[in-house]
């Protein structure tokens, strides 16, 4: 998938160049440094602690790209340089939510099935017990 300006809306769990796994992430929008800047935000030490991970060619310096804002699901904003995201590694979580119906699983199986999700790396879920 691209980080690009379809992408946005999306939820998205990517990999950083210093080995970062983020997951569930909503990409909101695109951002200067400047704008970066004027918002209290420090891309200048952002920067400098990502350079050193980001294959050749390196951008020279923190105005050399753009920024992703993304916000996470309490809505707290984050902000990431386009070249410290790893392209290959993002995938969309997709914004439309899974139902499964399970009219006979046990108190035990549904645990078991937490479990099975935490493990899978899905941590974004709930299970709501309906009455028939």
């Amino acid at each position: 998938m691209k980080l690009d300006n379809n992408a946005v809306g999306q939820t998205l769990t990517f990999t950083t160049v210093a080995g970062e796994k983020l997951r569930n992430l909503k990409l909101i929008s695109f951002l200067d440094a400047q704008t970066l800047l004027a918002i209290g935000e420090d891309p200048v030490a952002d920067h400098r602690q990502y350079l050193p991970f980001i294959p050749d060619p390196k951008p020279v310096r923190y105005t050399d790209y753009l920024y992703a804002k993304f916000i996470d699901a309490n809505s707290v904003p984050s902000y990431y340089g386009i070249p410290w995201i790893i392209e290959t590694s993002i995938e969309s979580g997709g914004n439309v939510p899974r139902i499964m119906r399970l009219p006979d699983a046990t108190d035990e199986q549904i645990e078991s099935l937490k479990t099975m999700a935490l493990k899978s790396g899905i941590e974004n879920f709930s299970f709501e017990y309906v009455n028939p």
